[in-house]
């Protein structure tokens, strides 16, 4: 639902409820004061953080949308003489109780209302996508006044320490263990912030999307006008246009690619145009079209599996599911890897700056993917998180081309899981299965064996290792693997039924039979009556 552009929320406004406490008129119930609050946008909004960004003593807003605008910020502007706060930072001592005192229980005494108690526990993050600030913030109403504040530390001890000589407007710094509430100085600097509503982008008809993951050549059929086959990732990069004789941005590119042919061909770059004209209600004369503009590279009629190979590539790369605009353009470097999709117009010369993106690392793909310069965090956790999520990528996408039998289309995506995981035991299997159909028993064997060093007890894993060393002709080995299986799940008849044959063909006769019959008496105790009738077939033909 997502990734067609779709939300849980839709329409739905923003909500705000007020806690009223034991006032009776609420009956027990949270107030929506929604309208009233003036936060109740039509955002597809996610992520709430308070904090008293201005430090005027109460507390203002950041929300962060799906949908633009992406980021808010709700100063609060209660008029500051009606404002009575106070607000806490907390120091554990760093050794039994962490710096940040994380999981701190905070409790507000009021001097002139003594059963009043306000409570707040101190969190590394609240709330979904958001953390807010560690300082903990009280509201103090009409009628509260400070009188000491009780902390809760986090420690094995669980120590409670009490602080007093409190003021309100005032923030303090409570240190574990010192017993005395520090008044923290106000920030000098005063913050202009100006309100101002947002500013949408204008709507851009036109999207250039550089690709860090890069997709293998898809399997496309095509024909030029003059009968010549396109081929796709034969030593040059190529720019498969999509375009139609109606589509009027369609024709202004397509004059716009003519008028730089030259320096195209000296860039080595091929310039297909594919016209969609015949899979439409509007239909034109594409050969003609583009004789009258003299376009100087070839040309070809889409056909419906090509649109469908493209937009299924699409939708595998980027989270929005739409169908494909026109025009549409997809560059392929001269191995026949997808690199960058231009959705909407673009330029030769976009195109040919574009031309060495493919090259390079993953790291450096993703820099010049990204819609804003910069650099990338050189942390060793960020940079394994990467290459997992990259893998896990690939592996989705050969399991989409495995079902789709596009068995090399599979093996590429599993061969650049496994490039960037080594020891992804899933992705050995998928790898394992498809050498198997491709009859490449060593590859298979060598894929199965790691599979199974780094996950011994998946008796799956164990069972295809037997069937593959079966074979290879190679009984005694099968025979481990399946005694693997069995010690995983003893009461496994399939493996039981191979374990006796394979024995039968190393020589062990003895032991066959005898497997053989362990595995009739468990079948004939579940009524298993196909495998009985096998069993005893096996053990009548392994007899002298």
């Amino acid at each position: 639902m997502i990734n067609a552009g779709r939300s849980f929320s839709g329409l739905e406004r923003n909500c705000v409820f007020l806690n009223p406490g034991n006032l009776p008129e609420a009956g027990s119930r949270f107030v929506n004061i929604s309208g009233a609050s003036g936060l109740d946008f039509e955002d597809d909004a996610r992520a709430l953080a308070p904090v008293d960004w201005d430090h005027d003593g109460d507390l203002d807003l950041w929300i962060s949308n799906r949908n633009a605008p992406r980021l808010r910020f709700l100063r609060n502007e209660t008029p500051s003489k009606e404002t009575r706060w106070i607000a806490f930072r907390l120091s554990g001592d760093g050794s039994d109780c962490n710096r940040d005192a994380i999981g701190a229980r905070v409790e507000l005494h009021s001097s002139n209302i003594p059963a009043l108690r306000s409570i707040r526990t101190l969190r590394a993050g609240e709330g979904f996508l958001s953390q807010g600030s560690k300082w903990i913030h009280f509201g103090l109403g009409i009628k509260g006044r400070p009188e000491k504040v009780t902390v809760h530390w986090p420690d094995r001890a669980r120590t409670v320490e009490e602080f007093d000589g409190l003021s309100e407007n005032h923030r303090y710094l409570l240190v574990k263990g010192s017993g005395k509430a520090v008044v923290q100085p106000a920030r000098d600097e005063s913050l202009q912030l100006v309100p101002s509503p947002p500013k949408p982008l204008p709507p851009d008809r036109a999207a250039r999307i550089p690709l860090a993951t890069l997709f293998p050549k898809p399997s496309l059929s095509l024909n030029d006008y003059s009968g010549r086959p396109v081929r796709i990732g034969s030593g040059k990069p190529l720019l498969l246009n999509l375009w139609a004789t109606w589509c009027a941005p369609c024709l202004s590119e397509l004059e716009e690619f003519t008028s730089h042919a030259q320096e195209i061909r000296d860039a080595g770059l091929e310039v297909v145009a594919l016209s969609v004209d015949s899979l439409g209600e509007q239909q034109g004369n594409p050969r003609a079209t583009l004789a009258k503009m003299r376009w100087p590279f070839p040309a070809a009629e889409a056909t419906g599996q090509t649109i469908s190979v493209l937009q299924d590539y699409h939708n595998a790369l980027i989270a929005l599911n739409r169908p494909l605009p026109l025009p549409v353009s997809f560059l392929f470097d001269e191995e026949g890897r997808l690199s960058v999709i231009y959705k909407g117009p673009t330029t030769p010369k976009v195109v040919l700056q574009d031309l060495n993106h493919s090259s390079g690392s993953l790291e450096q793909r993703w820099i010049r993917a990204a819609p804003l310069a910069g650099t990338s965090l050189q942390d060793e956790i960020i940079r394994k998180r990467a290459l997992t999520i990259e893998s896990i990528v690939h592996f989705r996408n050969g399991r989409a081309r495995e079902q789709a039998r596009d068995l090399s289309g599979a093996l590429y995506h599993y061969e650049a899981a496994l490039s960037h995981r080594p020891d992804f035991a899933e992705g050995h299997k998928r790898m394992g299965n498809l050498q198997l159909q491709r009859k490449n028993l060593r590859a298979a064997l060598e894929h199965y064996q790691q599979a199974a060093t780094t996950e011994p007890d998946d008796p799956s894993t164990q069972f295809a290792l037997g069937d593959t060393y079966r074979l290879l002709r190679e009984p005694d080995q099968a025979a481990l693997a399946y005694r693997e299986v069995l010690r995983i799940n003893p009461t496994h008849l399939n493996t039981q039924v191979r374990l006796a044959d394979v024995l039968y063909e190393g020589g062990h006769l003895d032991e066959a039979i005898a497997t053989a019959r362990q595995a009739l008496a468990q079948a004939t105790e579940q009524n298993n009556q196909p495998i009985v009738r096998i069993l005893e077939e096996r053990i009548r033909s392994y007899q002298p």
